[in-house]
């Protein structure tokens, strides 16, 4: 009744995989690649690297798109082994959002281990999530959207000191030296989104994006550092964040919101937008069946378009990018397979290649291809200076979660105890700057046909970057792991 999943790999783990990549990649490229179809009536071939949700919805948006061909071929390629429609794998769907269900059953009582709601898109106030929400109402998922709601009066741990939102105040303040103190974290993320935006025009989502690039600091903006008309995206979020509100409310917002992540030095820009997020009243949705479920979905969409359209569609599992090039701006790959991902197994190419890869991959395929000896006339774009910069400003942290099933909800009755309940759609989290961070309380929400009973889930840790290393020395070893998320 125990599992746990890590986001990244520890860095051992990481050179370790690194070396065996390079040290398999000194097969020498021809530039005439084996193997490879010429015949030019054969129509396009898009392949997509990667089946987690952007690698998923890339697929679904060509599949709908109504210009693939008959003679055309969709190629889906993935070094997981999901559990799709009626695809016998390891684990549901998709990459970084996991919906894990007691024994591995669907209809029994799930936790999510990652991505576990959207907000809603309302089409008056013009914000949510857009893509997502059009997305689950096209796929004729919105009988299975139901709330997930944040509490209105979360559990804190800080400092050693319990408090309930509700009772944070100036005669019981939390125990940080500033005068934010008598507010809710989440407040302080409002307050200095707030300050971000002040006087850029955000209105629609064209003009959001617009701001995460060209926006500018207010005229009304009191600062040690920064002045009036300043590029916001050229500021760190934390240095602005420390700037406006002291070490003290930032240790305070840092530890109360739970994410670790959000309070780094990114563009403050684009931390403003989604930051806001912690604002009261907003309306959060998931799926009942598990957030998987949307990927799942999106799978059975392309193998409806590929038989309606007449298009292939072509699935791939257990299968690695290994190195990729371009040859007169054509891409062509190598490719491993699950049972010997070291070494290149075939040669081919496609007509457009869409690397819908974590960062991390991408960077492992990278250094593959550098040392894949090239020849004249091949092109390893990946390792172009401009590329490697857009992978080099991606910031790679560790996260781990941690959930367990219980045959009763003991939290209930504990000395603290959360102020949810998760039949009625309340979640959490209970948040501590001990190594748990957050608690989210999923209760049984097994189907009524369920074959093992209430199960009530919880995610006993949801841990993003700071205490990976607590989590890492715990593992079992390799041998004893039971590896299902």
């Amino acid at each position: 009744r125990f599992l746990r999943t890590q986001a990244m790999s520890s860095a051992f783990r990481l050179l370790t995989f690194l070396s065996l990549s390079l040290l398999s990649s000194s097969v020498k490229i021809e530039e005439n690649v084996e193997n490879v179809e010429s015949d030019v009536t054969r129509g396009k071939k898009y392949t997509i690297f990667g089946a987690g949700p952007s690698g998923l919805f890339a697929a679904w948006r060509l599949a709908d798109s109504g210009r693939l061909t008959r003679m055309d071929t969709l190629e889906l390629i993935e070094w997981g082994n999901y559990s799709f429609d009626g695809e016998k794998g390891s684990r549901r769907p998709a990459g970084r959002i996991c919906s894990v269900h007691y024994k591995g059953n669907v209809k029994n009582s799930h936790v999510e281990l990652g991505g576990m709601r959207y907000l809603k898109w309302n089409n008056k106030t013009k914000y949510g999530h857009k893509v997502v929400t059009k997305t689950i109402t096209k796929l004729g998922l919105e009988e299975n959207s139901t709330r997930f709601k944040v509490l209105a009066d979360p559990l804190y741990h800080l400092r050693g000191k319990h408090l309930y939102k509700s009772e944070i105040n100036e005669s019981n303040p939390a125990p940080y030296s500033c005068k934010e103190n008598t507010l809710a974290p989440s407040d302080i993320y409002v307050e200095v989104s707030r300050r971000l935006e002040m006087d850029n025009d955000l209105s629609t989502r064209a003009k959001k994006f617009q701001y995460t690039s060209n926006g500018k600091l207010s005229k009304s903006i009191k600062s040690n550092v920064y002045k009036a008309g300043d590029r916001i995206s050229n500021i760190g979020y934390w240095n602005f964040f420390l700037d406006q509100m002291g070490s003290e409310a930032f240790n305070y917002a840092a530890n109360g919101g739970g994410y670790t992540t959000i309070a780094v030095n990114t563009n403050a820009a684009a931390s403003a937008l989604f930051n806001v997020e912690f604002e009261p009243g907003l309306e959060f949705k998931t799926l009942k069946n598990g957030f998987s479920q949307l990927f799942e979905e999106l799978f059975k969409a392309i193998k409806k378009a590929s038989k309606e359209q007449g298009f292939k569609f072509i699935f791939k599992p257990n299968t690695r990018l290994h190195a990729i090039w371009t040859q007169d701006s054509v891409p062509q790959y190598q490719l491993a397979k699950g049972t010997d991902p070291y070494v290149p197994a075939t040669f081919e190419q496609t007509d457009y290649a869409f690397l819908a890869m974590p960062t991390q991959s991408i960077e492992l395929v990278a250094r593959a291809t550098r040392y894949s000896n090239l020849n004249h006339g091949l092109l390893d774009f990946l390792n172009i200076p401009t590329v490697a910069k857009y992978l080099e400003s991606v910031t790679i942290q560790a996260m781990y979660k941690v959930l367990m099933f219980f045959d009763r909800p003991w939290w209930l009755s504990a000395k603290y105890p959360p102020r949810a309940n998760a039949s009625i759609g309340e979640y959490g989290p209970t948040v501590t700057d001990l190594p748990l961070r957050m608690i989210y309380y999923f209760g049984d929400n097994a189907a009524p046909d369920s074959p093992d009973g209430p199960a009530y889930g919880m995610l006993v840790s949801y841990d993003d970057a700071r205490f990976t290393r607590f989590w890492h020395e715990m593992e079992e070893g390799i041998d004893e792991q039971d590896i299902e998320a």
